[in-house]
């Protein structure tokens, strides 16, 4: 038994008060491996006939796999944050306007280029902005492009002219690719609704 198992066991006794803890590590050896395993311990103090501890209850329960699970998802959100932040500094450092639309057509992330670009303010519905800022003569088939592709769940590319923080049209190349998700009930007969991830050039 491990020597800071026996100290811990030890308080319990000299002390009186119980002691639990959760995913305990305690070294494990067999004949074929040896490694660490985890358990959730509770440590009782065993009182007979009076105050005094004459005894210990030891509970343990091995969460070996739920531990070691735990222990991959957080390592695998660490990595996805760093991931995420190195992805988010690339988008926003290239000379383009990036972002996201979701299969129902509302942005969910615009890169700071954007702002740059048109002059609008962080705050701006983008949603309600966007449409405004795409020339009269190229709005609807712009608007019509789009909805077609996400409804089809197809990615697009079209030109069309952009307002300029000036006032001015400028002629840009829109680019979008789907990103499909497998659905997450299996056999329910539906397909999952795609997001899209977009460049303006």
């Amino acid at each position: 038994m491990p020597s800071d198992l026996l100290e811990v066991m030890q308080e319990v006794y000299q002390r009186g008060q119980p002691y639990v803890a959760k995913a305990y590590r305690l070294p494990y050896a067999n004949n074929e491996q040896a490694g660490l395993r985890y358990f959730d311990i509770a440590l009782e103090p065993v009182r007979e006939g009076g105050e005094e501890v004459t005894g210990l209850l030891l509970f343990a329960v091995d969460v070996t796999g739920q531990e070691e699970a735990r222990q991959r998802t957080h390592e695998l959100a660490i990595e996805t944050r760093r991931l995420d932040t190195r992805l988010r500094v690339l988008t926003e450092t290239v000379p383009q306007i990036t972002f996201t639309v979701d299969a129902k057509g509302n942005y969910e992330y615009v890169s700071p280029q954007w702002y740059y670009f048109t002059g609008q303010p962080p705050t701006a519905d983008l949603n309600a902005m966007w449409p405004l800022l795409i020339h009269p003569d190229d709005r609807l088939r712009v608007l019509y492009q789009t909805d077609a592709a996400r409804n089809a769940g197809i990615g697009w590319s079209y030109e069309y002219r952009l307002r300029r923080h000036d006032g001015q049209y400028r002629w840009v190349l829109s680019r979008a690719l789907p990103e499909l998700h497998a659905p997450i009930r299996p056999f329910s007969g539906t397909a999952p609704l795609p997001k899209f991830m977009t460049s303006v050039n």
